[in-house]
């Protein structure tokens, strides 16, 4: 397991990009994302009108009844769209990098997941659910990198961190990870 090395976006060493260049690069949505009460556009926020219309036709919010310019009920929005608002809002900034966190389930339905394709997905999770969905799987502990390769390879291992986290989860698996949509690292 490496324990030195560096990061690369796009064929650049991101110690030659500044922060505000790598702000652009990264979107991240949160466990529990903010919405306000403003339109759907304007929570959106895209740079243009035909990115608003992608992800409108993504996120699929006009056919659940929202409407692009009324003001969106914050208060009483589900989870479920509070979370498509958020997805949609960090794709409007066309990153190359997403990270999410464990409860935005939405990134897992497959139309979501084909949209995702180009970009590196990086999803912080202690639910193993989707855990096959995806090219490689970081094990951290306390902050530490226990464990590093594809989840198959990790559940394989008779002592490993993410088998013993299977086993709790519901039981190792008694062959590899079932096959899943196209992977993600």
């Amino acid at each position: 397991m490496p324990t030195t090395g560096n990061i690369h976006i796009g064929g650049v060493n991101i110690k030659h990009i500044t922060r505000q260049a790598l702000i652009h690069v990264v979107a991240f949505v949160p466990q529990d994302p903010t919405i306000f009460p403003d339109s759907l556009a304007a929570n959106i926020n895209a740079p243009d009108e035909e990115m608003l219309e992608k992800l409108l036709a993504l996120t699929e919010l006009e056919a659940l009844g929202y409407e692009r310019q009324a003001p969106l009920n914050v208060e009483g929005a589900p989870k479920r769209v509070v979370q498509l608002v958020a997805l949609a809002r960090a794709l409007a900034q066309k990153p190359k990098i997403l990270v999410v966190d464990e409860a935005v389930d939405v990134v897992h339905e497959a139309k979501i997941w084909a949209a995702l394709e180009d970009l590196t997905l990086i999803s912080i999770c202690h639910d193993l659910t989707h855990i096959q969905m995806y090219d490689c799987v970081m094990v951290i502990n306390d902050g530490r990198l226990q464990e590093f390769d594809t989840p198959d390879q990790l559940a394989s291992q008779q002592d490993g961190a993410l088998r013993g986290m299977l086993r709790r989860w519901g039981g190792p698996p008694s062959k590899p990870l079932d096959a899943a949509p196209p992977s993600r690292t």
